[in-house]
């Protein structure tokens, strides 16, 4: 996929304008399962796409006092999921987490990801997204892949192309 740079620009300096304050001043979280537990509320839906062992669900059990519906979407079909592939997503969820996936997907599945997750997306609805931070003590100065160098623009060009709005719970993952 060739990138159009003026598009990627023009994406990431209207995703910067939503944001109350520069992305290296977002405040630092310990745990990018957080913003998601605070959003949730009892009865709401979530899809968990890149599920792997479904250990969000897990975690969400333990953390709330009341249920919420968990789908979960992967593509390795050595765990059993409700889905295995975007396109038999079916229905409208109060939140869709993509934790530590999006880094494996080229840009134009990326952007194809966020396209569905905004038709998949409920009114008020939020995606929740998390990627390794390679600036972290643990894997600073190790050879980055190329697929994360282009994360932060494929995260940004996604949400401008989706009209999806920024939030600034943003941390660790980075």
């Amino acid at each position: 996929m060739d990138i159009d740079w003026t598009l990627v620009n023009r994406a990431k300096n209207l995703t910067e304008d939503q944001l109350k304050q520069p992305v290296l001043e977002l405040p630092i979280i310990r745990d990018y399962r957080q913003p998601l537990l605070e959003f949730l509320r009892p009865g709401m839906k979530i899809l968990d796409i890149g599920a792997n062992r479904r250990s969000l669900k897990e975690f969400l059990e333990q953390q709330m006092e009341s249920p919420v519906a968990y789908k979960s979407m992967d593509i390795d079909r050595s765990y059993e999921h409700d889905f295995y592939s975007l396109e038999e997503i079916k229905g409208q969820f109060d939140a869709i987490a993509c934790f530590e996936v999006i880094e494996h997907l080229t840009p134009g599945r990326a952007l194809d990801m966020f396209r569905k997750a905004h038709q998949l997306l409920s009114s008020g609805g939020r995606v929740f997204v998390s990627t390794p931070n390679v600036y972290h003590p643990c894997h600073f100065g190790q050879t980055v892949p190329t697929s994360h160098l282009f994360v932060s623009v494929t995260l940004q060009v996604g949400w401008r192309r989706q009209a999806l709005t920024a939030f600034g719970a943003i941390g660790l993952f980075i």
